[in-house]
């Protein structure tokens, strides 16, 4: 199975002026004044080591997924996901 992953900002409204495909852009904007985006994920299927893993880990624990600065500007407040394992 693919999976899937949309990264929305949490509001939508034009002063934010994000468009959902601009998941890299968020990732790899420079640091800004003010906090950062609020951002919701949602995506099929989340497991150790699937693309969902990948991106949502560099906004959770760094770029490096290490817990290590450098960090994104922005913070996911939710996530959705469709797939769930039964273990």
């Amino acid at each position: 199975m693919r999976s899937t992953l949309i990264v929305y900002p949490e509001s939508a409204d034009e002063s934010t002026n994000i468009s959902p495909f601009s998941s890299v852009a968020l990732l790899a904007s420079p640091a800004a004044a003010g906090p950062p985006k609020r951002i919701t994920a949602v995506l099929t299927e989340y497991w150790l080591g699937s693309h969902a893993d990948v991106v949502i880990g560099k906004y959770l624990e760094g770029y490096n997924q290490d817990d290590k600065p450098p960090y994104p500007r922005s913070k996911i407040v939710a996530m959705f996901t469709e797939h769930v394992p039964k273990t």
